[in-house]
């Protein structure tokens, strides 16, 4: 497994990612696979461990001992690891976010209805429902089940809560963020008409 995992590290720093990134990169990305691996006396790649992984970081989620966006980290470095192994190389595609976060029918009916006004590439909308996604998961873990009442503070504790699992791409989280509040104020259905997401 030890010879697998540096197998995207090495494709990373043929692309001319820094040593501190990979470090970084080994880190949040893989570590946590070899720990599991030494726990349970593996040593070789195995699909059948790593389905047990994914599981087990499953029910870290429901049981919200870890976040949405660390578990997606987690899973998306499984899919690689997977890719490598089975490819000898990554494309570094877009995996999403594992297993689909559903929501109320309110919720996932403003979001349907944001998705089909954006002229953007299919990647690029998929990315962007992916953001919007979480944060409705966000908000309907915290009780709330329309947007009619949302106020700032629910933006600023959405951003503080993800930003530990989402450093490098807290832009895009942003972005995607204004947008739909851009949209749920357009469309009427967010009363504060000064509501934005914060910088």
């Amino acid at each position: 497994m030890d010879e697998t995992i540096k197998q995207p590290l090495n494709l990373m720093k043929d692309l001319g990612i820094s040593k501190s990134n990979l470090i970084r990169s080994n880190n949040r990305h893989f570590r946590h696979i070899q720990n599991f691996y030494a726990e349970h006396g593996g040593t070789l790649f195995s699909i059948d461990l790593l389905e047990c992984y994914q599981k087990y970081k499953e029910n870290r989620l429901k049981c919200k001992l870890i976040g949405s966006c660390y578990y997606t980290v987690l899973i998306r470095s499984v899919k690689i690891l997977i890719e490598v192994y089975q490819t000898g190389t990554s494309q570094w595609k877009y995996y999403g976010l594992g297993p689909k976060f559903k929501v109320n029918s309110y919720f996932q009916n403003c979001a349907d209805r944001f998705l089909s006004t954006l002229y953007l590439s299919t990647e690029t909308k998929r990315h962007v429902g992916s953001e919007i996604q979480r944060f409705m998961n966000f908000l309907e873990n915290r009780g709330q089940k329309y947007f009619s009442l949302l106020v700032s503070r629910d933006l600023t504790d959405y951003l503080s809560f993800i930003y530990p699992f989402n450093k490098g791409d807290m832009g895009h989280t942003v972005h995607a963020l204004r947008i739909f509040i851009d949209f749920l104020i357009n469309s009427g259905i967010v009363i504060n008409k000064n509501l934005t997401a914060p910088l």
